[in-house]
């Protein structure tokens, strides 16, 4: 988090976009109404905990932004924008993170490494001197880290921010702060050893207790098994031919030629997805969905979801293939660079969904 993220990337944004530096060949502050414009668009899943935000916000975004913007928005949109040598450089470093933040085997860390090497030593000629931090230079250290102590996702801070939250929670006013932290935390620790000495009836009417508040916390609700519950109300509709057949395949029976339940949203765990049918729809992609399919997985669009028998969803395939960003760009001049762009390995992750 404070490495990459809120260290270099931040720093990263700052070349690029503040005024101080409008004589560079790197600066895009001219160009942020066009950036902004088109991160914008970009439709991003409901998994992402927040939405963009202008680039004139800039100092005030939170980790996760960097995060989203860094890993996921910025390099598509600056492929049009950023010269070829920042970009090839700025992908590099977005591809060693990438593969550190997975399971990485020995061979995509010496890779990464070997990229983040790159990435620290060509920053003073692109960026100038006052981009060699020990920020910068800690980049060097992260695939041993990830050697030592498993990938970036394990070891982030991001876990230890987010208890922040829970920790605030245990105290009220402003007296006696720790007292009260260390007496809450002590009650908790007791309750959930009590837990364990319960008896299976008292433990099992907790468990309806619970249930039952989680059920009452979402109104307008219809639940339908343990993990879905619909939105009402639900229309009835008769389905087309096509969506019959789907269904009748699906469930093995005869196709439903009267009008069924087709709420309009879903809750499936704790997350709500739209059809094509919902008129209210955000800014996120709330009705695309990854599915898996056999030993690969395949994209879809929710088009209608459908109560019959069982909570189903009839889906609109979406064609969907790994894109080397930097195949089109010209070649990089550094001669590492050089024989990762021929081999095509660098930036190779994204994936564009498209209609069939």
């Amino acid at each position: 988090m404070h490495t990459v993220l809120e260290g270099v990337f931040k720093r990263l944004l700052g070349y690029w976009f503040l005024s101080e530096n409008h004589n560079e060949a790197f600066y895009l502050g001219r160009h942020r109404k066009a950036i902004d414009s088109q991160l914008q668009n970009i439709r991003v899943p409901h998994d992402f905990g927040r939405k963009f935000r202008s680039l004139e916000d800039m100092k005030f975004f939170k980790a996760t932004e960097y995060h989203n913007l860094m890993l996921y928005l910025m390099l598509p949109v600056l492929r049009c924008f950023l010269p070829f040598n920042h970009f090839h450089h700025f992908a590099a470093l977005v591809t060693a993170i990438r593969l550190l933040l997975c399971n990485p085997t020995l061979r995509e860390v010496e890779f990464s490494r070997m990229l983040l090497k790159y990435v620290v030593k060509d920053m003073q000629s692109l960026y100038g001197v006052s981009a060699m931090t020990m920020t910068t230079h800690s980049l060097t250290h992260l695939a041993e880290q990830v050697l030592n102590s498993g990938p970036l996702w394990s070891n982030s801070m991001f876990p230890f921010e987010n208890m922040i939250k829970e920790v605030g929670g245990l105290w009220s006013g402003t007296r006696h702060i720790g007292d009260q932290v260390v007496e809450r935390f002590m009650a908790r620790r007791r309750l959930a050893r009590c837990h364990l000495s319960m008896t299976k009836p008292v433990t099992d009417y907790a468990i309806q207790l619970r249930i039952r508040r989680k059920k009452s916390e979402r109104k307008n609700t219809y639940q339908v098994s343990d993990d879905v519950a619909y939105f009402l109300p639900m229309l009835k509709e008769r389905l087309n031919i096509d969506e019959q057949q789907a269904v009748a395949h699906y469930a093995g029976t005869v196709a439903p030629v009267d009008p069924v339940c087709t709420p309009s949203r879903a809750i499936i765990g704790h997350q709500v997805y739209h059809s094509d049918v919902y008129q209210r729809r955000g800014s996120t992609r709330s009705n695309l969905v990854k599915v898996a399919f056999g030993n690969n997985f395949l994209f879809g669009q929710v088009k209608k979801f459908v109560h019959w028998n069982e909570p189903l969803a009839i889906l609109r395939v979406l064609h969907h293939h790994k894109m080397n960003l930097c195949k089109e760009m010209p070649s990089p001049s550094n001669g590492f660079l050089k024989q990762l762009w021929r081999d095509k390995r660098m930036a190779d992750f994204y994936i564009p969904v498209e209609d069939l």
